[in-house]
């Protein structure tokens, strides 16, 4: 089968591969990057080497279950849990193994159903 290196070598170098060769960057700073999604599913090696590690899944994890303040910005309360579903939902086998390997992350997944006040946005996102 061909390599995708073929085709990282000629394209045009993003916001996200400039944001990637930083020595800092934040996982917010990702998922505030519109191609974010499309590159975990491109399997995008340094992004899932950042995001297999095992604090920035719980991350990935709390955006998605503990909803934001009301009065949060608009990227906490909506783009961070959208973008971070997306994420964790994009089948990718060193994030999956991260989340299902921990029980403290799998019990707080399911504690999010058991919850007596859903939000229905993360409700959308999770179920």
């Amino acid at each position: 089968h061909m390599s995708n290196d073929f085709w990282q070598d000629i394209s045009p170098p993003s916001a996200l591969d400039d944001l990637l060769r930083q020595d800092s960057f934040t996982l917010e700073n990702l998922l505030d990057e519109d191609e974010v999604v499309t590159e975990v599913r491109n399997h995008k090696e340094p992004l899932i080497n950042f995001l297999s590690k095992v604090q920035q899944v719980e991350n990935l994890l709390n955006y998605v279950v503990i909803p934001a303040l009301p009065q949060a910005p608009e990227q906490l309360r909506m783009r961070y849990p959208a973008v971070a579903c997306e994420i964790l939902c994009s089948e990718i086998e060193a994030i999956d193994n991260v989340l299902l390997h921990n029980t403290e992350f799998l019990s707080k997944l399911l504690g999010f159903f058991e919850s007596d006040t859903l939000n229905p946005f993360h409700t959308n996102l999770v179920y």
